[in-house]
């Protein structure tokens, strides 16, 4: 015969201890994959809470406006024009309506805001400020002029009170010179 194989079956088979050691591994890959499956979908369905809602965009465009308004306050003088300064005022004003309206939707949201009622102060103290400017801009005579000094301090409190106040604390500025225009203009 051409075959020198043997198909005799009764060769030696594998000892009983070791098909059981193989078992043992089978089932302990398999309890591996059910495991990487189960975390896999806890990761999947896992709920965080969202991070905080910051209107950092939002203070950057008001303290961006805000600074121009400090800027043309400080060249205002006695007898000048103060049509530059109120554009300034303007925008500014639409500056801290966009937060406004930004905070206000958030809220209707039900989004968790980050400092929310300083942030609401500070946006409140600011336009009770950019407000009493405006006025006294337009009307250099009005005897609001006097609270200039406290409604600029209520703001600069209020902006510093935030977690990350950045630069809008030192926006509030060019009170003094908006009172000695308007002192100057009374007469």
């Amino acid at each position: 015969m051409a075959y020198d194989v043997s198909y005799d079956w009764t060769t030696e088979r594998p000892g009983r201890w070791r098909r059981w050691v193989a078992r043992l591994f089978a089932v302990l890959a398999l309890a591996a994959c059910a495991y990487g499956v189960y975390r896999i979908v806890q990761e999947a369905t896992r709920s965080d809470p969202p991070a905080p809602v910051t209107l950092g965009a939002e203070l950057r465009q008001l303290e961006a406006s805000a600074e121009v308004v400090a800027v043309r306050l400080g060249a205002l003088r006695p007898g000048g024009s103060p049509t530059k300064a109120e554009a300034a005022v303007r925008e500014a004003r639409a500056d801290r309506a966009a937060a406004v309206a930004r905070l206000r939707r958030e809220r209707a949201d039900g989004s968790v805001i980050r400092a929310d009622s300083a942030l609401g102060t500070a946006l409140e103290a600011e336009g009770e400020y950019l407000e009493l400017v405006a006025r006294v801009l337009a009307h250099p005579r009005t005897r609001l002029a006097s609270e200039l000094p406290h409604r600029a301090a209520r703001a600069r409190r209020a902006f510093a009170a935030l977690p990350e106040p950045a630069g809008l604390v030192r926006t509030v500025r060019g009170d003094r010179r908006l009172r000695a225009y308007a002192r100057a203009a009374r007469g």
